[in-house]
């Protein structure tokens, strides 16, 4: 019997790791050739979402719940979910690769690394919108930390009016994380 090694992180996929979270491992847990265990499936995603996966998003350790994919053969896909200690929830796809490798992809999770590239396409858009608004690029702000999409696929944001200092609420409904395609509304009053 050769020896695989353990879960390991897969080169990065550029651009796609930019805003969804893509990892890559091995269906062994490693160790001495006498004592290789096979993971199946559902464990080697299960070891990927609290290891890996927990440790890229940085939202604290994470909880995983896959299907039994017993039997299930490369190209198959199966959804987990992840949950933060917050009851966050963490849509995440496995697919099991012709190599016996499990890959992950989270789908509405937008990594804090991608945050900026959503603010600056938010000032773009309301520039192009409102061209006297004549925002500069740190106007929007979005946080640092990763967020974690509820189902309406909604992320609030904040907009600075650099004439006045106000503060108004940006809502961003993402339609695609990785092609950062979503609709905005800033609202018509400041913060109070």
């Amino acid at each position: 019997m050769t020896r695989r090694p353990g879960i390991r992180l897969a080169r990065p996929i550029v651009g796609a790791l930019a805003t969804v979270a893509v990892l890559t491992g091995c269906l062994d847990s490693g160790g001495e050739a006498d004592d290789v265990a096979v993971l199946t499936p559902t464990q080697a995603a299960e070891q990927l979402i609290v290891g890996p996966l927990a440790e890229q998003v940085g939202l604290g350790p994470l909880t995983a719940s896959c299907p039994d994919m017993n039997g299930a053969t490369g190209g198959d896909v199966f959804p987990c979910a992840a949950a933060t200690d917050t009851d966050r929830l963490l849509n995440v796809d496995a697919a099991i690769l012709p190599t016996g490798q499990v890959e992950l992809s989270t789908t509405n999770v937008i990594l804090g690394s991608a945050l900026p590239s959503f603010e600056q396409s938010a000032v773009e858009a309301i520039n192009k919108v409102r061209p006297d608004a004549n925002l500069d690029t740190g106007a929007v702000e979005c946080g640092e930390n990763s967020v974690v999409l509820p189902d309406d696929r909604m992320m609030i944001c904040e907009l600075t009016d650099p004439r006045t200092e106000q503060v108004f609420e940006v809502s961003l409904t993402v339609d695609d994380i990785e092609a950062r395609e979503f609709s905005l509304v800033v609202a018509d009053r400041p913060k109070s």
